[in-house]
């Protein structure tokens, strides 16, 4: 004879539990894939290797300081930031070691990159060492080093080019470091004729020789060619590359753009990397080292009364 059942046969929370893990691991693992086959962003050094096998000189953090501050590198002398912008200081003198140019072009596939914040940044870290440095705006398009420092821009490097200053009235002290800036001056129609002029190669050969780094900021490489024609002056490129910006396709036009003329990055800045995205922390400061005094050791004459 039938007897009622001790327990229900319906629902069964236990097995339900169980189907619900499971089709919910499943659908998690299906939202994730689509995400990756449909983000085409750079977001660790990682995405870098497959499009080129130049080296990563250094990862910059999304710093908070950086943000409220251009030149972060004299607001926290001591926090990652600036031990990242140490980094690459100290890389790119090993880049300069096999150049011997002394003099780099730095720009980024597309503009927001933080290609200029980057420069000023690397240039007081070369300064702290002793070492003459000069960033030249070269950017003739949308000049920003002058605003980023807050120095007067209206003389500067497209005055030198017409021949309406001598180098003595363009370039400008910053403070008491020996880091020199010369701003883009008036922006011209035809910025890339000037780039590519005789009168900017002398140029570019007379201030290698005159200081121990001389940095160029450039527009970014997809939307014009500025920046190829710079590299061809220095020898020597650096690719400002913005995690979770930089779109790879944008990357890829930007090394295609190099590799047309036969030139190629001499390393990449990962910029604007997540805090957790940085394999490094300072839990000390960090003070000047014998090493970073030494790398300044080189000391070239300032440019001449007459120039």
């Amino acid at each position: 004879p039938a007897v009622p059942p001790a327990t229900p046969s319906s629902p069964e929370p236990r097995r339900n539990i169980v189907l619900g893990l499971l089709f919910g691991l499943a659908g998690g693992t299906a939202v994730i894939l689509a995400r990756r086959s449909t983000d085409t962003r750079v977001h660790t050094s990682a995405d870098l290797s497959p499009v080129s096998s130049v080296p990563v000189l250094a990862t910059v953090p999304d710093d908070p300081i950086a943000a409220r501050a251009t030149l972060a590198f004299e607001a926290s002398p001591h926090g990652v930031f600036a031990e990242s912008i140490r980094r690459l200081r100290t890389n790119l003198v090993f880049v300069d070691a096999t150049t011997t140019t002394h003099s780099f072009v730095l720009t980024s596939p597309m503009p927001g990159e933080g290609k200029t914040t980057t420069i000023v940044n690397l240039a007081r870290a070369l300064a702290e060492t002793g070492a003459r440095t000069l960033v030249v705006d070269a950017d003739l398009r949308n000049p920003s080093v002058a605003k980023a420092l807050g120095i007067e821009g209206g003389v500067g490097l497209t005055t030198l080019l017409v021949g309406r200053a001598s180098l003595r009235d363009a370039i400008q002290p910053w403070g008491e470091t020996s880091l020199d800036v010369l701003p883009a001056g008036e922006i011209p129609p035809n910025p890339t004729e000037l780039l590519g002029s005789a009168r900017m190669a002398q140029l570019v050969t007379r201030l290698s020789a005159d200081y121990d780094f001389v940095l160029l900021d450039s527009p970014p490489l997809v939307p014009v060619v500025d920046a190829v024609l710079l590299q061809r002056l220095t020898g020597a490129l650096v690719l400002v590359v913005a995690a979770e910006r930089t779109q790879r396709k944008e990357l890829t036009a930007a090394l295609h753009a190099l590799h047309t003329v036969g030139a190629e990055p001499s390393g990449f800045v990962l910029n604007f990397v997540p805090p957790d995205g940085v394999a490094y922390r300072y839990g000390y400061p960090y003070g000047r080292s014998r090493s970073a005094r030494s790398q300044g050791g080189r000391a070239r004459r300032r440019v001449g009364a007459g120039a």
